[in-house]
């Protein structure tokens, strides 16, 4: 019999091994100098307006990995596929902080790239929320992904997780008591030659 996936949803991950804790820090340092904020999906906590990397010598490696990682992402998608980076910001989540269900409008691939966490800090969500699926009945407990209409992930230090920008997702209250530090990103797809 012959398989053919039309429709799949693919989330990238990986753990890239850098020195968290000084990105971590120039973060805090950010949010404690004033740099301007907005509210968009947080409930609480602290998101930055975006951010130039270039700009803050500590983010360059948060740069060069995006770059190198988007690249592959882009290659398992096809051999002519390419993004570039559109945008980032800073998220800081405190204890009982957390960030509403949403999407990223505009981009083509989104993610993010966790710099302090621990098990308490929250997970990040994503929803299957469009899928006529949900009108279907499944028997419980089937354990294959074709039938979930959400799946968690656990947020590590040094963690990168890109998806389709259209992929509903929030992000779970903090129980910890440390921040829970990252930087989301949107990427744009682009046609060489233009």
């Amino acid at each position: 019999m012959i398989i053919e996936r039309w429709w799949p949803t693919p989330i990238w991950t990986d753990n890239v091994h850098f020195d968290t804790s000084k990105v971590a820090s120039k973060c805090l340092r950010l949010r404690e100098e004033g740099f301007p904020n907005r509210e968009f999906s947080n409930v609480g906590g602290w998101q930055s307006r975006d951010i130039n990397l270039d700009a803050h010598e500590e983010f360059h490696i948060i740069r060069d990995i995006i770059k190198q990682k988007t690249k592959d992402v882009c290659a398992s998608i096809s051999e002519t596929f390419v993004c570039r980076l559109g945008n980032i910001w800073v998220n800081i989540n405190d204890r009982d902080c957390r960030n509403d269900i949403h999407r990223h409008p505009g981009s083509t691939i989104s993610g993010t790239i966790y710099l302090q966490t621990d098990e308490n800090c929250g997970n990040i969500v994503f929803y299957n929320v469009d899928s006529p699926m949900k009108h279907y009945t499944f028997l419980p407990g089937e354990k294959c992904n074709f039938f979930y209409d959400h799946v968690k992930y656990r947020p590590k230090n040094g963690m990168i997780i890109f998806f389709p920008s259209w992929l509903s997702h929030e992000v779970e209250p903090s129980g910890s008591d440390i921040p829970r530090i990252s930087m989301s990103f949107n990427l744009t797809q682009r046609y060489e030659g233009l």
